[in-house]
């Protein structure tokens, strides 16, 4: 299974309440970048992941301007907040693997949990730093159990 796993866009500055953090207008038109660029790569995705946050909900709907999910299962948790543990995203991500019916999956969240869970689906790996907007991309092998960073991009690097 292929796990894209994006930081949200570039936000607002600390202000308030941190989950009510709004995306910029940069932050929204990366986002929109690379989920273009994802839709050319992966056409068809079957799980979208994300953080109840605002400014990652709103770089879902700024990826969702120009790559089409369809019929995609979307699902919203409180396990994608940023100070949340990637043990448990990664262990739901494994359920889906193993589910056989799942071939590929997005999930938006924050820093530090992104970083976290790159190293949390594939040991062999530091936490990588994410850039706004920055995703990467990891296959998780069901017959070793086993997961493997393919790459990390940031928003210029997806043109």
């Amino acid at each position: 299974m292929l796990v894209y796993i994006m930081r949200h866009g570039e936000a607002e500055s600390l202000a308030g309440r941190d989950k009510e953090r709004q995306l910029t207008p940069l932050g929204s038109s990366e986002c929109a970048l690379v989920g273009r660029w994802l839709s050319a790569l992966q056409p068809k995705i079957d799980y979208v992941l994300s953080s109840p946050y605002v400014r990652a909900q709103q770089s879902l709907e700024a990826v969702k301007t120009s790559w089409h999910f369809g019929h995609a299962v979307e699902e919203t948790h409180e396990y994608l907040i940023p100070a949340a543990h990637a043990e448990q995203a990664a262990g739901y991500l494994w359920e889906l693997a193993n589910a056989k019916a799942v071939s590929s999956v997005l999930v938006l969240s924050h820093m530090p949990l992104v970083s976290f869970l790159v190293e949390a689906l594939d040991s062999a790996k530091q936490s990588p730093i994410f850039w706004t907007s920055g995703v990467a991309c990891l296959e998780l092998d069901i017959e070793t159990q086993m997961g493997a960073l393919k790459w990390i991009k940031a928003p210029n690097e997806c043109r």
